[in-house]
Order: structure tokens, then C-alpha cells, then sequence
């Protein structure tokens, strides 16, 4: 969110707390509570989508950095027993298509390394399991190479889509709540005038100012303004 709708949600809390602070004065009237029953709808929608924009990324980053050391790890392992395989049946070529290291790995774009990782899954896995079997790369370690494949390839994918579903909170989905919200504040903003000479008119009147977060604190008693 911009500093604008913080300041702004920040506002529609005062108002909330006003309003279930004197829920007694109001809820005698059925118009007003009507527009109380629907600025709480909003307001719930609100802090739903604002926590969804606000999604961190970290535990996202460190799990798939995790997942990429596992598979890393495996890949150097295997490919460097391979690459003595290839040498002791002297296949240079093979030798130098298997050789691989975990910096090598973790220094290029996920998805080339992904396609390096398949590649020697595949390469591995067409060679006859007799003649790995000195090597221990056997069948069980090639499954097991493939599952931390895929879960690295799954785990690729997770920051971005989470970005994304940012980018729709904040440029699709608050922007109409937002609006939404503004369009009931004016209906319980003309209705207020019902409760006038009340300690809650006053209180109502004093959280409907929205105070700018971004400047200091004696500058905010300063410059209240309504919206």
C-alpha cells in the first residue's frame, strides 16, 4: 500500500474503535446501522487484501534455498562418481558432460539449473546400474536425485507467484475497497448529524481525521484533514 492508504486504513481503525466503543448511542438507529454493518464488510476485506499485499518473501527464500543445497548437494555427489566412471571406462566426453559443483550450480539462473541437474539425472540413468554400482549410484539415489529435482523446480516458481498476487492486492483489489469504503464514510458522515451534541459525534468527528503518517508528530495535530 501507499503511504496514502496506510494513512487512510489507519484512519477507518480509529472510526472502527469509535464506533464499537458507542455502539449503544448508535445502534438505535437502523439507517446508521445499516452503514456500521457495512463499513465492518469492508473493513474486514480491507485488512484481508492489505495483509495479502504485504506478504514477506523470506520464508519462501530461505526454504527454496534450502531445497537448491539438497539438490546441489546430490548433483555434485552423483556427477562426480559418474565423471570417475565415465574416466575409468574412458569416456572423456561423458566425463566432462557429468562434471559439475555445487557453486557451479547455485552460480547460474535456476532454470539452467534445473536443465543442467536433468541432464545428468538422464545421462546417470541410462548407464547400466551393474557398472554404477561401484560408484554407489544406484537406483534408489537416482529417484532420490530426481524428487529434490522437482522440488527445486517447484520452489522456483513460489516468489513470483506471490509477487504477483501482491501486485493484484494492491493495483486491483484495495483500490475498489478503498472506494468502497470512502462511498460509506459519506453515508455515515451525513447520517452523524443525527447523534449531534453526543460524546460520540464528537469522537466520530475527531477519528474521521486522517493524519499523515509521514511527517512528524507535531506536524500531525497541525494538518488533519477529512476524506
Amino acid at each position: 500500500m501507499t503511504t496514502k492508504d496506510v494513512n487512510f486504513n489507519l484512519m477507518t481503525d480509529s472510526v472502527g474503535t469509535t464506533l464499537n466503543t458507542y455502539k449503544s448511542v448508535w445502534a438505535v438507529n437502523t439507517r446508521f446501522t445499516e452503514a456500521t454493518d457495512r463499513f465492518w464488510d469492508i473493513k474486514n476485506k480491507i485488512n484481508a487484501s492489505a495483509e495479502r499485499s504485504e506478504i514477506e518473501t523470506s520464508g519462501a527464500t530461505t526454504e527454496k534455498k534450502n531445497v537448491a543445497f539438497d539438490a546441489f548437494d546430490m548433483a555434485a555427489d552423483l556427477s562426480k562418481r559418474g565423471s570417475i566412471y565415465a574416466l575409468d571406462n574412458k569416456n572423456l566426453e561423458l566425463h566432462d558432460q557429468l562434471r559439475v559443483s555445487r557453486s557451479s550450480l547455485s552460480g547460474i539462473d535456476g532454470k539452467q539449473a534445473i536443465a543442467k541437474m536433468r541432464d545428468i539425472h538422464t545421462r546417470l540413468s541410462a548407464l547400466p546400474p551393474e557398472g554404477l554400482a561401484p560408484y554407489q549410484i544406484t537406483e534408489v539415489e537416482l529417484t532420490e536425485f530426481k524428487g529434490l529435482i522437482d522440488a527445486y523446480e517447484a520452489h522456483i516458481s513460489r516468489p513470483r507467484d506471490i509477487t504477483i498476487d501482491r501486485a493484484v492486492q494492491n493495483q486491483d483489489v484495495l483500490p475498489q475497497l478503498f472506494t468502497d469504503m470512502r462511498g460509506v464514510l459519506y453515508v455515515m458522515d451525513s447520517l452523524i448529524s443525527i447523534f449531534k451534541g453526543t460524546e460520540f459525534a464528537m469522537a466520530y468527528r475527531q477519528a474521521r481525521k486522517i493524519m499523515d503518517r509521514g511527517k512528524t508528530a507535531a506536524s500531525k495535530s497541525k494538518n488533519p484533514k477529512e476524506a
